[in-house]
């Protein structure tokens, strides 16, 4: 089975956590982008799990470019008002493009309308 290599970009909560569960071990690579202020023991978590950790200024389309190289596919799970649903995800969006990312899927709940 080829494994395919996958970025969940975002948060180091729950909802990262889990998707990078359910992904690990069936058909992905994974490989998890986050801040350089997150946490450290949530880092340790994941790295335990079996993702690689790559941090990253989410301000800066050149360094998520290059952080993304080699991958197929991001699931986006940044989380928040209109500065990180439209801007942040915007410079996600142009850093993938950079990187020649086919597929990045933007994973959010809900939305309210005056967020955007």
């Amino acid at each position: 089975m080829i494994k395919t290599n996958l970025i969940v970009a975002g948060r180091t909560g729950n909802l990262s956590v889990r998707i990078v569960k359910a992904l690990i071990g069936k058909w992905a690579k994974v490989w998890v982008l986050v801040r350089s202020t997150s946490h450290k023991e949530k880092i340790l978590h994941l790295e335990c799990i079996g993702a690689k950790v790559i941090t990253g200024d989410m301000h800066n389309e050149k360094e998520i470019a290059i952080a993304c190289g080699g991958a197929t596919c991001i699931v986006s799970t940044l989380a928040g008002l209109n500065d990180v649903m439209i801007e942040t995800q915007k410079i996600l969006l142009n850093g993938a493009m950079l990187a020649g990312v086919p597929w990045i899927i933007p994973f959010r709940l809900f939305i309210r309308i005056y967020e955007i």
